[in-house]
């Protein structure tokens, strides 16, 4: 099975999602923090702050509402300005991401994601892309260790094709990739980037004037593009419409495989264990040790007291006349 999603952040500001719902989407992920500060809220007065307005706005509220909802991080790998800034270095972010999580509530079948794909300009003054890998792999290793399951690994194919050299295979392949590689749909619906071979799509469906494309692994046409392991979530487009919806927003196609995503879920509480009733007996009396009783006189014996009574009787009758 294969599931539709959208993936939102403070940019596409409020939404009604039970627009979303009725349109066919089927899971969402939203965006929790990021390394660079974010605006406290949806006015944007102040930008003090790393988490998402959006993830403390709908987190609570969707729950419940779609199949499964997943938080993601933007992570910042660029320590020595973040130091300078004032802002968490790469290792610091997995702490605050795990708090920004667990304050809205963080389910065992819910999911999560590190979002790699930080600019170069932003990243040009480190020694090397190994080191930009050596870090991201740092805080992938904490990130499972903190949340206690491992995170979805989101990036984009221009973003994996520079620097999937410098990471350890062996250590990647271990976790599940959201890739990003996008055709554009115009607004007829008419997909206007022809820079995907659609190898593997089985199938093309409309939710009113969204579309939604069920595909296996996206490939560059003309291109020998090296892609992750395990996609196994795929953004296809970011100018993703609705009627009803004054703003584009992301689509994703998800393989849904309950064998696929065990290990990127908590662990399922253990059903309750239902012990059976105490019954306490009532306590039990000692047992009473009968009375001992007088045996039965017999015919003789009464007769002989009756004789014995009389006699005592006619003595005290004498002696009460003399």
């Amino acid at each position: 099975m294969k599931l539709q999603a959208t993936d939102t952040s403070y940019h596409n500001k409020e939404l009604d999602w039970q627009v979303f719902k009725d349109a066919g989407v089927q899971a969402v992920v939203l965006k929790a923090s990021d390394g660079f500060f974010m605006p406290n809220d949806w006015t944007a007065t102040s930008w003090d702050w790393h988490t998402d307005p959006s993830f403390v706005a709908y987190w609570k509220f969707i729950e419940g509402m779609f199949d499964w909802r997943m938080a993601y991080h933007y992570l910042r790998v660029d320590d020595e300005h973040a130091k300078y800034a004032g802002r968490p270095t790469s290792l610091e972010q997995v702490q605050y991401f795990y708090d920004t999580v667990i304050e809205q509530g963080l389910n065992w079948n819910d999911y999560i994601c590190l979002d790699i794909e930080q600019l170069d300009a932003e990243l040009s003054y480190l020694n090397g892309k190994q080191v930009i890998a050596n870090r991201i792999m740092a805080v992938i290793e904490l990130t499972e260790r903190v949340f206690k399951r491992k995170p979805i690994i989101y990036t984009g194919a221009w973003w994996w094709e520079k620097y999937h050299a410098y990471f350890d295979n062996a250590f990647m392949n271990q976790y599940k990739f959201w890739l990003s590689h996008y055709w554009d749909i115009n607004d007829k619906n008419e997909i206007i980037n022809y820079n995907l071979d659609f190898t593997g799509v089985e199938n093309a469906v409309f939710y009113k004037d969204l579309r939604y494309a069920y595909c296996k692994v996206p490939r560059m046409n003309g291109r020998n593009t090296i892609l992750p392991e395990n996609v196994i979530m795929w953004q296809y487009t970011e100018y993703g419409k609705l009627l009803e919806v004054d703003r584009r927003f992301d689509c994703n196609v998800i393989m849904q495989d309950e064998i696929l995503w065990e290990a990127e879920r908590g662990t399922p509480p253990e059903p309750p264990v239902i012990e059976p009733p105490i019954v306490v007996e009532p306590p039990v009396p000692p047992p009473v040790d009968p009375q001992p009783t007088e045996p039965p006189l017999s015919i003789p014996c009464i007769k002989e007291r009756a004789k014995s009574q009389l006699r005592w009787l006619l003595e005290n009758v004498r002696r009460f006349f003399k």
